[in-house]
């Protein structure tokens, strides 16, 4: 990873030079900046604020850059108490920093960043948007999820146990 960028608190601290600097310190945008974002939308959840974005890049940016990104950072107005939402915030930092890149294959996307401080109680996920491609299970007529649905997630989850079970790095680098 690249130098650390204090977490973005809200959407109005995303402009195209900070997501230029935080996609730079992490080594995805090596030439080229970010010239626009869009918000398509945004939702408060739990602990957090998610933001699905559109972002243009300049045209020395690389062209395999996604153009649609999903953010996610500290909701300051949510109920279950800032250690709650440390919890989830560290958790999630452990598992796209320490846990997905040493999995084969990687169960999810590259992580373009993630950033957790605890004295400010803020973090940021930023992520590719895979919304086209996956779903969450949570409205009406989705629960339970169909058959093929349930086998696909007890794969996933089989494979991540598998890779993991008595993993010699569990309970000194992980967990």
């Amino acid at each position: 990873t690249g130098a650390i960028v204090k977490p973005l608190a809200n959407l109005e601290e995303l402009t195209p030079e900070r997501l230029s600097t935080i996609l730079r310190s992490e080594g995805h945008l090596a030439t080229g900046q970010v010239e626009s974002i869009d918000v398509t939308f945004s939702r408060a959840i739990l602990t957090s604020t998610i933001a699905f974005l559109k972002v243009t890049y300049s045209s020395a940016a690389s062209t395999a850059l996604p153009t649609k990104l999903f953010l996610k950072f500290a909701n300051p107005d949510h109920e279950l108490g800032d250690d709650m939402a440390m919890h989830f915030a560290l958790n999630e930092e452990s598992y796209y920093r320490k846990i997905a890149p040493r999995m084969d294959p990687r169960p999810s996307r590259d992580i373009l960043d993630v950033q957790v401080n605890t004295d400010t109680r803020q973090f940021h996920l930023l992520v590719e948007d895979v919304s086209e491609t996956h779903f969450l299970y949570d409205g009406p007529g989705v629960l339970p999820p169909d058959k093929a649905a349930c086998e696909e997630l007890f794969g996933i989850l089989a494979t991540f146990h598998a890779q993991w079970w008595d993993h010699p790095h569990l309970g000194s680098e992980i967990g």
